[in-house]
């Protein structure tokens, strides 16, 4: 996903190492504006104006690299959207289908770079949280894991075209090799 999303750069802004930066202050506001919904969601207003405020500074200081756009400041915004979809959609006890767009983002995010991981794993604690806390209701278990399927059927979706890609070139082995010599920093 970074090639591509440097590629946009490139297309918007020209062949420079500038380009990249430009396009990381567009992204850096959608999450930080994103960053404050979850506070709002989850706690009040000056909760998530300090979030936005705090991420906007700290990934953009010069003294902590922020002038740079590596892959972290970009897969920011995919995975902070997930976990405000999943907060949003288990604040709200929405339809188990919905949650196939945390898979979806948490995909993106994969995408980006295969060690965040963070938003599935946080939507399967979700998941496990949910079902303890609703475990005396009646059709709970059945319920909740929907929304555990459905976040792993999005997540299957977002991958699926990639995987789809890389083997339809016959590049699929060297695709899997990212996650074989990645293991290495884990």
């Amino acid at each position: 996903a970074v090639y591509y999303t440097y590629a946009l750069a490139f297309l918007l802004f020209g062949d420079s190492v500038w380009a990249v930066k430009f396009l990381l202050i567009p992204w850096t506001i959608a999450t930080a504006y994103l960053l404050y919904r979850l506070g709002v969601l989850l706690m009040d207003r000056p909760t998530g104006a300090l979030a936005a405020f705090f991420y906007a500074i700290l990934s953009s200081h010069v003294w902590l690299f922020g002038t740079t756009a590596e892959i972290e400041l970009f897969a920011n915004l995919p995975r902070t959207a997930a976990i405000l979809v999943l907060m949003h959609l288990t604040t709200r006890r929405a339809e188990a289908w919905k949650f196939a767009f945390v898979g979806l983002l948490s995909a993106v995010a994969f995408l980006f770079k295969a060690v965040y991981l963070s938003p599935l794993i946080i939507a399967g604690l979700v998941v496990l949280i949910k079902l303890w806390q609703a475990r005396a209701t009646a059709g709970a278990w059945r319920k909740t894991m929907m929304c555990g399927l459905w976040t792993g059927i999005g997540f299957a979706i977002g991958l699926l075209p990639v995987v789809a890609y890389f083997g339809l070139l016959g590049l699929l082995p060297r695709f899997l090799l990212v996650f074989t010599l990645g293991k290495s920093y884990t």
